[in-house]
This record gives structure tokens, sequence and C-alpha cells, in this order.
């Protein structure tokens, strides 16, 4: 069962034994009884709506978390004031002087006094570890170390509180060469010997330049921190949360410029917060509400520790909305999570004012070789170059999904870096991708000896009957539903008992979802799920297939625009040898256009056509062989554009026209050649000795057949 905790964080309440002034009036005119409210009176009164809303709830802290800042401007009195003011209202909701932690601010610590000196301690310890309070290690005060407590933690160990003093070399007076120490405090009268004015002036300033306000955390404390946590037997789930007073980053866009602004050694310190596995650090000292992640990599990862940041403010004369803060711990402990609410300072007689709660996950992301690999992005080009860089690599093997949000209007490019068999200008290469898609989006190739799963054909006429997409559309029309899904597997048709010699589409499931869009048209978002996908050549090609699908259906659907685009991968590969997406220009021709294959005859046979599907025939042509050129010319492939049925049509038509010229018939010859040599290797072993035979004879056929074709074809375009 989860459990949860809640704390009072408060910070820089800047009190003293005096009262101190909160001009929360335009006192223009005086009147008799009409003051300006003070700081204390205003901690005084938080602190009782703290307690009537913990009373209103019956509700108990775990703790109070001071990080810094009693007292106003290095003055006495601060401490005790708020020491006592906490123990006045909350004693009664679970507070006591052993769940309160306090650390040092830099307002804390008497001016000049020397870093780890027992006086720049004093005041701090005479209210909060003289009472038993939780307090950090601090440098110098040994005997307060074995005292205190450094932690605050759960009786069930699921939480653990850390101080951490970054105040010890705070309104610090700096050391400067014997030269310039000699002679520093004699400069005012030197430079003024007759005016004592100026000389008391000039001291004033010179003091300023000499006097730093540095936050630093010493190498010893983070040490014995590192050796108490090293020693604890907590559970591994324990969440460890730090405090301090200074923070690890500006919270706000307000520029501060001073000397030692931030912490001097701030990435040993991250360093350290990482190693030690802390989730949450909570600090003050900016006056400045913010609730936000630090991401702290080690060398090399390039996964980060993530460390929740509370950065808590204050009050002052114009400033009230963030004076106090709940902290709430809950999902204790397999899904922790902070919750923050903000209390307000409100005018007496007015109901308190707390914040809606704002809340940061506190769970680590996790670095796991095996784990799924998601890839998101906007841009085709960007997440392709992305998810080959994966499957090649760190995910190869692996799951990887890819999680596209495309712009609807603009028609899918072919990524840049795609491998073609062939060099093609821009418009070509859409075109291209546009006429492979159609392909495989058939619902009734012919031919499916080759390409025996076409996607098409089990999308819109599976087991020769049925639409799966009309039942799809028929379901997004009446409403948003999980069951419009369609399948390219029929286990009747494509699975065994044994499960050996079984071969079917890596293309699995489909899913369509209808997104719900405030003040807009909903989204059809589609999810493509792949038992193996290669990324090279065919994610692209499913890519655009599943474009192509969301517009068939959205255009039946009312209200309804494309959406995401996201591809489930079971296993991911990358091949650098074509592989059988890039269906052969003649194979295509074969479903979609045979009259260029008429064409093609005609014009090698001398015939003249003089009509723009000349062009497409002639370019098919030399494409086809530019395709076979780059696969013999390759590594052994087993899925290469071989078009076995594109060479049979073609043969038919050149039988029909033998005798029209001595190159022609060496051309049909050739191309005869050409088929026996390419189904031999379809129907090889495929190994490297055969792949190697085959590569040598297939280049050197391919040779001969370029000539004839130049012979044959050339002429014709020139005249």
């Amino acid at each position: 069962m989860a459990s949860s905790a809640t704390f009072l964080h408060l910070t820089d309440t800047h009190l003293r034994a005096a009262t101190t002034e909160l001009r929360t009036r335009d006192i223009k005119t005086a009147l008799p009884g009409v003051t300006q409210d003070t700081r204390e009176a205003a901690v005084d009164r938080l602190l009782a709506m703290v307690a009537e809303r913990l009373e209103s709830t019956n509700q108990k802290l775990d703790g109070v978390l001071f990080s810094g800042d009693a007292q106003f401007r290095g003055e006495d009195g601060g401490h005790a004031e708020l020491l006592a003011a906490i123990l006045k209202h909350l004693a009664p909701h679970g507070v006591s002087r052993g769940n309160i932690v306090a650390t040092p601010g830099n307002h804390d610590v008497p001016r000049k006094s020397p870093p780890s000196s027992a006086i720049r301690y004093k005041a701090f310890l005479e209210a909060w570890g003289a009472e038993g309070c939780v307090i950090p290690w601090l440098d110098g005060d040994h005997e307060s170390n074995g005292r205190n407590p450094h932690v605050l933690e759960a009786t069930d160990k699921s939480w653990k509180i850390v101080p951490i003093n970054s105040s010890n070399w705070c309104q610090t007076e700096v050391s400067f060469p014997d030269e310039l120490a000699t002679i520093w405090d004699r400069l005012p009268v030197l430079a003024a010997p007759a005016d004592d004015q100026l000389q008391e002036k000039l001291a004033r300033q010179l003091d300023a330049l000499r006097v730093h306000d540095v936050p630093r955390v010493s190498p010893e404390q983070l040490e014995a921190l590192r050796t108490m946590l090293r020693s604890d037997l907590s559970s591994p789930r324990q969440l460890r949360i730090a405090m301090m007073h200074h923070h690890l980053r500006a919270p706000s866009l307000r520029e501060e410029l001073k000397t030692f602004e931030s912490i001097t050694n701030q990435e040993h310190v991250r360093t350290f917060l990482r190693e030690q596995d802390f989730v949450a650090l909570l600090h003050g000292h900016k006056h400045e509400t913010a609730l936000t992640y630090e991401d702290i990599y080690a060398d090399g990862e390039d996964v980060p520790h993530r460390l929740a940041v509370i950065s808590g403010a204050t009050f002052d004369n114009s400033q009230h909305r963030d004076a106090m803060r709940l902290v709430h711990l809950k999902g204790l402990p397999h899904n922790p999570s902070v919750e923050v609410e903000m209390l307000s300072v409100t005018a007496q007689g007015l109901e308190p004012d707390w914040s809606a709660c704002v809340s940061l996950k506190l769970s680590q992301p996790r670095h796991d070789e095996s784990a799924p690999v998601m890839i998101t992005g906007t841009d085709i080009t960007e997440v392709y170059e992305r998810v080959v860089e994966a499957a090649s690599g760190k995910a190869a093997g692996g799951i990887i999904i890819a999680d596209l949000d495309l712009n609807p209007d603009v028609r899918l490019p072919l990524p840049e870096g795609f491998p073609l068999t062939s060099e093609m200008p821009g418009e070509d290469r859409t075109k291209w991708l546009q006429d492979i898609v159609a392909w495989w989006q058939l619902p009734n190739p012919k031919n499916v000896v080759t390409f025996p799963f076409p996607h098409g054909s089990r999308l819109r006429n599976y087991n020769g009957n049925f639409d799966q997409l009309n039942r799809i559309i028929s379901l997004l029309k009446d409403k948003p539903t999980s069951r419009a899904i369609a399948t390219l597997i029929d286990p009747a048709r494509d699975f065994s008992e044994t499960g050996t010699g079984e071969v079917f589409a890596s293309f699995c499931l489909v899913e369509f979802k209808l997104q719900e869009v405030k003040n807009g048209p909903r989204k059809l978002d589609i999810i493509g799920f792949y038992r193996v996908q290669e990324f090279s050549q065919w994610w692209p090609v499913n890519v655009a297939e599943l474009r192509q699908l969301q517009y068939a259906v959205a255009a039946e659907v009312p209200n309804v625009v494309v959406g995401r685009i996201v591809t489930i991968a079971g296993e991911a590969r990358s091949e650098r040898a074509i592989v059988q997406v890039a269906v052969s220009v003649l194979d295509r021709w074969h479903d979609q256009a045979p009259t260029l294959f008429h064409v093609l005859t005609t014009v090698l046979a001398g015939g003249r056509v003089d009509n723009e599907l000349r062009g497409r025939a002639v370019d098919g042509w030399y494409r086809t062989l530019g395709e076979l050129q780059k696969v013999a010319s390759g590594s052994r492939s087993t899925g290469a554009p071989i078009p076995l049925k594109g060479l049979e049509t073609f043969i038919d038509y050149l039988k029909a026209n033998s005798g029209s010229s001595t190159d022609f018939d060496s051309f049909t010859s050739s191309v005869r050649s050409l088929r026996r040599l390419c189904q031999a290797h379809a129907e090889s072993a495929k190994s490297d000795e055969s792949y190697e035979e085959w590569r040598k004879e297939i280049l050197q056929l391919l040779s001969t057949i370029q000539g004839l074709s130049d012979r044959l074809l050339l002429p014709q375009a020139e005249a």
C-alpha cells in the first residue's frame, strides 16, 4: 500500500527579537493606532493558518523544514523567535523539536566571522542545536555533530531528509597578499589625511570590498555525509531529499549581479546529489518560487539523474504569494511524487489563501540497454536518421517505438538519405514513394508468387471477401472505439501447427484511434505494429503506407483530420543491402502499367512512340538496370528487388517482335539469360559463394544489355 508524508517548508523569514517592519500599508497620514505590520506578526499569523488547515483536515505534519535565514541582516533573535512560533502553533499537529530540520543561511552567520569557527554558528546552535532539532554537519563544530542528528527519517525508512550547510564561507573577509594586507587598513588615512568623515566613508567602502557572501559546501561535509549515507542500511527504495539554503541554479529570470552569486563548487555538489541518489532538493535564499527539474548527467551517459527542485519564496513589502508551503510526498515507495501547496500572506480577517497543488514526479528515468527505445519528432528526416541509428546500434534486435507528429497538410516526402537504387531529383523521389506505396496497397495484386503478402490485399480483401477498412470506417463514424483495428495475419493460411515453414508479413496489425481536440476537429491517430521492421528502407515506406491509410479513413469520417503516426517494431533491423521494399519497376508495371511493356518493346524494335509514355518506359528500363547493377555490386541480400515476374512478362512482349534487328534479337536473348540467372538466384541457398558467382555473371551480362539498350534506344532519342 502506498504511503505518504507531509511537511511544512519555510525559508528566509528574516526575524529578530525586536519587531521588523513589514510595509503592507501606504501610510501618508499618521493616525493613532495605525501602524505597519511586522514580519514577526505575519509569521505568527501564517503558522496559525497552517494549524487551522491541519485541524480542519485532521492531518498531522511529519516535520517542519526550514532552509535558512531566520535572522534579519545578521541580528540575533530570529532563530529563537521562529522556533518558538513553530512549536506554539504546530506542536498539536505532530511537530516536535525532533522533527524540525533547520540549516543556516547567509544572514544567520555573523559578518566577518571566520569559517568553521564557534562564533559563526553560536546563535544557530543555541536555538536549533541546543533544542535537539535536526541540523547539518557543521564545519568545525564537531561537538554538535555528535549531539544532534543530521537526518530526519521516516519510521518505516520510506524517506529521509538531509540538511546541507552552504553558508560556511558567507559574510567572509577574503584573504589578501601580505603586501596589500599591511597597507589595507591605512588606505583611508593615506587617501584623506585631513578629512575624518571621508576616512570613515572610505573605510566602510573598503570593508565592503573585502567581505564576500560566498556560498560553498565543503568537501569535508560532503565526505561526512557520504560516509553517513553509505553506512545506512535503509531500503533501496527510500526517497532521499536534500535541503540547503542556496540554489543550484537561479530559480527565475531575475538577474543578480554580484560576486559569488552561486555555489562555487556547484558541480561537485550536483555530482554528490546524483551519486547519493537524492530525488529532491528544497532551498531558499533567492526569495523566488520555482518548481523545476534539475537533470544531472554523468560523463558519457545520455540518461540523466533527475532532481526535483523546490525553490521556496518568502514575503516582503510587495510579495505575498508563496510565504510558506506544504510539501506532500505521495505514492511511496513505488510511484513517488511531490505536491506543493503555497500559502500567501493575507490581510487579517480574510480566509487563508492556499494555491492549487503543483505536482512533480520523483521516479527516475531508467537506462536499460534492453528496454524499448522511444523516438519522437515532427520531421520525417530527423526521425528517420534517429531510428536508423538506433536500429543499427543500441536498439538492434530490440523494440523501437517511433512517434511522428507530422504536418497533415504537407505531402509526405521520402526522407533525405534514403538509399535509392538510382539517383533521382526531389519530385521523382516523392513520385517513387507514392508508386511503391500504391503497389503495396493494391487490393488484388497479380504478382503473389514473388510477393505473397502485399498489405493492401490483406486489408481490403481479407480472405478474398472482406474489406477491413470499411469496417473501421463504420465503427468510427458511430463513435470513438478501441476496436478500430485491422489484422494482416491470417492464422489459417499463415501458421502451421509446429511453426515450421511459416512465411507471413512483418506488418501484423494496424489500429486507428480518434483523439478529441478542444476547439478543433478530432484527430485520427494510427498505430502500426510490426513483428520485425527494417528501418533503413522499409520504415519510410511503412510510414507512408500508414499516412495513406489515415487519409483514406479520415476522408470518410466526419470532422476528422489526420494525426499522429506511431510505429511499434518488435524486432528492429537496419540493412545495408537493398531489401524487398523497393519493388522493381518491371514488377510494378506488371500490376499497375502493363502498357509500358508494349511501349518499351515497340521502341526497342525501332517503332516510334512520341507521347510521354516513351519517356516513362525508357526511364523505367534504365532504372531496372541500375537496380540490378546496385544489387550485384553490394553485399549479399535475401530481399533485393529482382524482377522475376516483370522480366517474364517483358520477354513475352519481346518474343512477339523477334526479328526486328540483329541487335534486337541479341537484346532478347540477353534478357532471357538475365531472367534465368535471376530465377536461379531466387531459388539458391543464397550463400556467400553462390552470391559471388551470381554477381560476377550478372554484372557481365548487365554490361552487355546496357550496351545493346544504348544502341537500340539512344539513336531514337537523339533523332
